[in-house]
């Protein structure tokens, strides 16, 4: 989902300059026909390359997430055990070596313990709830972009995102989770403090198809 939102900080922009329909870029690239028709702007096959080129990068980083994600969590836990064995030698502790496995996640932070090396309370089926702000609420008022070397021209082009909010509810075992209705209980608690709508829409999607 983190990949998904640092790729819309271009597309969403790129999709309102241009008037881009559908807005699934993966519909969008598969479109047969000429992708210049209708397009006034001298610029749109420029932006259009660029923003292409980001998609399959983005594709890449997602098909391969998995094992980056291992490779780094493997790496941090290494590094942990060094430290302990450290502290365990210089104090000359004569005791196995245990640390708690942990996933390191690409902030910089480390997440302790994951459903691969489960910790307490933070296991499948029994963990805390979680609540992680992907992009923040909008501002009231258009946020226009700028001229950047390294991307698009979004000069005159309102860039906001909307609000995006990742929500895990509670889960205890011996409490039944596999039901929707908690779950939407659970974003109706959570989303009447971060924005407060009046409405909201429930959709059953892939994993893939959310990404997107």
């Amino acid at each position: 989902m983190e990949e998904a939102v640092n790729f819309a900080q271009f597309w969403v922009p790129f999709c309102r300059k241009h008037n881009i329909e559908p807005r699934n870029p993966d519909s969008y690239f598969s479109i047969k026909g000429d992708p210049t028709k209708n397009k006034k702007r001298p610029d749109f096959v420029k932006d259009r390359r660029w923003i292409k080129k980001e998609y399959d990068e983005f594709k890449v980083k997602i098909n391969v997430l998995s094992e980056s994600i291992q490779k780094r969590c493997d790496a941090f836990n290494k590094r942990e055990e060094r430290k302990e064995r450290k502290i365990s030698k210089e104090q000359n502790l004569d005791q196995p070596i245990n640390i708690s496995k942990a996933s390191w996640m690409a902030d910089g932070t480390h997440w302790p313990g994951n459903w691969t090396f489960p910790c307490p309370d933070h296991k499948k089926g029994d963990h805390a709830g979680i609540i992680q702000v992907m992009s923040k609420f909008p501002e009231n008022d258009p946020v226009y972009g700028h001229m950047d070397e390294k991307s698009l021209d979004f000069t005159g082009i309102d860039i906001r995102l909307p609000l995006f909010v990742y929500v895990s509810r509670e889960k205890r075992p011996g409490y039944d989770h596999n039901k929707k209705a908690g779950a939407m209980n659970a974003m109706v608690r959570a989303s009447a403090i971060l924005s407060n709508g009046p409405t909201f829409t429930t959709l059953s999607l892939s994993v893939k198809e959310c990404a997107l």
